[in-house]
């Protein structure tokens, strides 16, 4: 059974239990962000999404589910040497290099730190500082293109060289990586009121290279040119392989998020 299939019957047990989800056991954040990324190679335009889902189990454990969309964020898995990002030649493209990350697991709770005065939230569970364990997993795909161009100098009558383009090609490639391992963190989560809560937390997000796995694929320009031979194609999968970051090493999240019970 596939990892993801045992995480999602995992985190839907306590619902096959009990038959119902009371409604102060759910909590919900989302978070959006667009923002301009400047460096000294490119500029480019981030966009992100976040999502995190916890299911209350007690006052002192919960299961959360975390999610990531990131477009044109992350540079670590980029290589100059395959190509510019195919966002900047066509206007079809909505993004160049995509990163998605998901997180499963549970979070304990072991003492409460912070304790409402007001009455309306004094009862809450999960709150205060936390523990978290589970798993994860991150897919990055990174889509370029490569403008291959054939030129030769000519002398004119007054001496003066001249470049003259015989033939240009462009040509695209594609590749995937995929990685997965155990994850870990703490963080803290306090509710402001009794429909509104901050979660802040540090999360590790390292992989073992035993646990990558890389695809990728190439379309050679129908006109000609000489991109990559078949071989030469799997010895780029290879170098991608082993220059591929093993993850951030620490992801800091930070949303606002929502409880649905709005008894007193």
């Amino acid at each position: 059974m596939r990892w993801w299939v045992q995480l999602i019957a995992f985190l839907t047990l306590p619902v096959c239990i009990h038959g119902q989800i009371a409604i102060n056991k759910l909590n919900f954040s989302f978070d959006y962000n667009n923002l301009r990324v400047s460096n000294f190679v490119n500029s480019s335009e981030r966009t992100q999404y976040a999502g995190q889902f916890e299911y209350v189990i007690s006052n002192m454990f919960s299961a959360e589910l975390y999610g990531v969309r990131d477009l044109d964020g992350y540079s670590p898995y980029r290589n100059a040497m395959l190509g510019d990002g195919v966002k900047g030649l066509n206007p079809m493209y909505k993004w160049s290099d995509k990163n998605c990350m998901l997180y499963g697991g549970v979070r304990m709770y072991p003492y409460e730190q912070w304790r409402s005065v007001d009455p309306e939230i004094r009862y809450k569970d999960a709150k205060g500082f936390y523990f978290a364990f589970g798993y994860g997993g991150e897919w990055y795909t990174r889509r370029n293109y490569h403008f291959e161009v054939h030129q030769r100098t000519l002398v004119d009558s007054l001496g003066i060289p001249q470049t003259v383009i015989d033939s240009s090609f462009v040509h695209y490639n594609t590749y995937h990586i995929f990685q997965r391992g155990v994850q870990f963190g703490f963080g803290y989560k306090l509710f402001q009121s009794k429909l509104m809560y901050t979660d802040i937390g540090l999360y590790s997000n390292a992989y073992m290279r035993d646990n990558r796995t890389v695809r990728g694929y190439y379309v050679k320009d129908s006109d000609g040119g000489t991109y990559y031979t078949p071989e030469e194609w799997e010895y780029v999968l290879d170098v991608i392989e082993d220059w591929a970051k093993n993850g951030r090493g620490f992801w800091v999240r930070m949303s606002v998020g929502i409880n649905l019970d709005i008894r007193k």
